[in-house]
């Protein structure tokens, strides 16, 4: 993925939380699934996913 600086996207309702060292970030997607944001200290970053399909993963 490629971070795109200065955009503002509408997201999905779908969302995942990732917990690395007990810390979380929360990943959204655009509904086609080309631009993602992630949540990082409640400052919000846009990247292009370049092809990377986020939109079907699934819970384990």
């Amino acid at each position: 993925m490629s971070y795109e600086p200065n955009q503002d996207i509408k997201v999905g309702e779908k969302g995942v939380t990732i917990t690395i060292n007990k810390k979380e970030y929360h990943l959204v997607t655009r509904t086609n699934g080309e631009m993602a944001e992630i949540t990082i200290d409640n400052e919000s970053l846009i990247f292009n996913t370049n092809g990377l399909n986020l939109d079907n993963y699934e819970k384990n």
